[in-house]
């Protein structure tokens, strides 16, 4: 059953149209469902981009990961409360795999959460 709901603020990304998108569906995989959208100019399915594209697991996983990874945790440790607090079960390789993937966003993140530390000119008053 299709959904003749328009989508106006939904682009397709193929034709970059944004008043012929309408709802079609849900798009699922393993442990995730997205909405799926077909574009009535150029007749393309599409699901939304969120920056997950072709992941099995859901984005809160992944992003727990990652913040876990970039404190240091060691990856056996990941895995654990992953599967603990998520209940998803994950190796080691698929938590790397991630930090690969993802290297740019992670360091752009240290980068800002990095304080400024400001440099103190030396005069007579400063010295203790």
């Amino acid at each position: 059953m299709t959904c003749m709901v328009d989508m106006r603020d939904t682009i397709c990304i193929y034709c970059h149209q944004k008043d012929k998108v309408i709802l079609r569906g849900k798009r699922k995989n393993k442990y995730t469902v997205k909405q799926q959208y077909w574009c009535r100019r150029c007749g393309r399915y599409f699901v939304e981009r969120d920056g997950f594209e072709g992941t099995t697991y859901p984005p809160d996983v992944i992003t727990k990961a990652l913040q876990l990874y970039a404190e240091g945790m060691p990856l056996n440790r990941i895995r654990d409360y992953i599967y603990q607090h998520k209940g998803y079960c994950i190796y080691d390789g698929t938590i790397l795999y991630w930090v690969e993937k993802y290297r740019d966003l992670l360091s752009q993140a240290e980068r800002a959460a990095r304080p400024l530390i400001k440099k103190v000119k030396k005069t007579r008053h400063n010295r203790l």
